[in-house]
């Protein structure tokens, strides 16, 4: 036993050294932050002013000091609610609260004191952030937790709402939605392959005229990029984990001008100084779908879709250390089931085809033995199964084999084809 206790001891530093590389790592992934010019009552720059920003659900403080021009700035913020302090000899201590810090943005605060007494204090509250970005020219919007929590989004995946940010629309510019490739076995809800589970995510927007494939994913200030697809992301982030998406379109700032697209910066939540979580359940049951009208032949009774699936969401996070670490944690579980949908198909029946008219094309094509449906194989069109599996189901002939001559009729093995057997 005593042997083991080095080694023990040995594994606990090496985690505890992990854990603190990590937090100092995770400290630096904001680009966000606070920043302005401190003046007086006069308009003149102040020097040497000590600013403190606080966070409001954290309690952590970061300080800075006004430079010569009385500039002062303070980055690697999260995005959420601060208190700016500002204070010197010779001036009321000046008090800025609830200044909105949105996600990779800097925001300006621009305090100003009034000679007095440090000892007495003036309080801000409820200032309005200014209704134009001065800070730098990059067009942008910002979709926040309540945002995500509240407004629809199909198959849960949160990316959805980028096309209700300025700049940004929707494209139909690649197929299945801009679905890549997929988990094995996987199927969202509807029968659908597509949702957060999948493993690239190429979104369906273009920003200011721009191809999808130039859009860029970061998370907490970290690039989620698919190296196999342009466009895509390989990170798609449940609704209860996401605080911010910010989205920047072109003229961007020197940072995130490596491309033409959406700049989509998501961060996540965090923990704070009081215990806070979500629980969110989706169903759709078999008792809940509606009829189809689609459900069999003619004279059968109306049926339901037997999809059974359960999608469950939730959140957890508060505080380890008050004012000093935090944790949070989502997850979102979806179990599915079921193995028939009901779709509106067509098939060339024996009823349609006597139907034909006699000497027309369409009777001489269906007159050739094991030929019948040849006509629909380049006209199929394809349906959705559970689990991604997919069917074929053909089509009728064209109307235009109704008018043809019959004359006009070459069989494919004349052109080189195989004759059927």
């Amino acid at each position: 036993m005593l042997k083991r206790i080095p080694n023990l001891l040995g594994r606990a530093v090496g985690g505890l050294l992990v854990l603190v590389s990590l937090a100092v790592t995770a400290s630096a992934q904001f680009k966000a932050g606070i920043e302005g010019t401190v003046t007086d009552t006069s308009g003149a720059v102040v020097a040497g002013v000590a600013i403190t920003v606080t966070n409001q659900e954290t309690g952590v403080s970061q300080k800075a000091t006004t430079d010569a021009g009385g500039f002062y700035a303070v980055t690697n913020l999260p995005p959420g609610r601060y208190t700016v302090t500002a204070s010197m000899a010779g001036f009321k201590t000046k008090v800025i609260a609830d200044a909105e810090v949105s996600a990779e943005a800097a925001q300006g605060v621009n305090p100003t004191l009034e000679p007095g007494e440090v000892s007495t204090q003036v309080t801000v509250k409820g200032e309005a952030l200014p209704a134009i970005q001065t800070e730098d020219a990059t067009q942008s919007g910002t979709l926040t937790n309540l945002d995500v929590a509240n407004l629809p989004q199909f198959r849960g995946d949160p990316f959805e709402l980028l096309r209700l940010t300025p700049g940004v629309f929707g494209t139909g510019a690649r197929a299945s939605d801009g679905g890549s490739s997929n988990l094995p076995g996987y199927s969202g809800v509807g029968g659908s392959n597509r949702g957060i589970f999948q493993t690239e995510n190429a979104v369906q927007v273009s920003a200011n005229g721009s191809r999808l494939e130039a859009n860029g994913y970061y998370l907490d200030g970290v690039t989620t990029n698919s190296q196999a697809w342009n466009g895509a992301t390989v990170i798609t982030p449940n609704a209860e984990a996401v605080k911010e998406i910010k989205v920047d379109v072109s003229p961007y700032d020197a940072e995130n001008g490596h491309g033409a697209g959406a700049v989509v910066q998501v961060v996540s939540k965090n923990g704070t100084n009081s215990f806070h979580g979500s629980a969110a359940l989706q169903i759709h049951s078999p008792g809940l779908n509606a009829f189809q009208r689609w459900g069999g032949p003619n004279g059968a009774s109306a049926n339901r879709d037997n999809l059974l699936t359960h999608d469950v969401l939730g959140s957890l996070g508060g505080p380890i250390w008050k004012d000093k670490a935090f944790f949070f944690y989502s997850f979102d579980h979806l179990k599915t089931g079921g193995a028939t949908y009901h779709a509106q198909n067509w098939v060339e029946t024996s009823q349609w085809i006597s139907l034909l008219p006699s000497g027309s094309l369409a009777a001489k094509i269906f007159a050739v033995p094991g030929l019948p449906g040849i006509c629909g194989q380049h006209q199929s069109h394809t349906t959705q199964r559970p689990r991604g599996l997919q069917r074929h189901a053909k089509r009728p002939c064209r109307l235009q084999l109704f008018l043809c001559a019959a004359e006009q009729f070459i069989p494919p093995w004349r052109l080189g084809g195989r004759a059927p057997v």
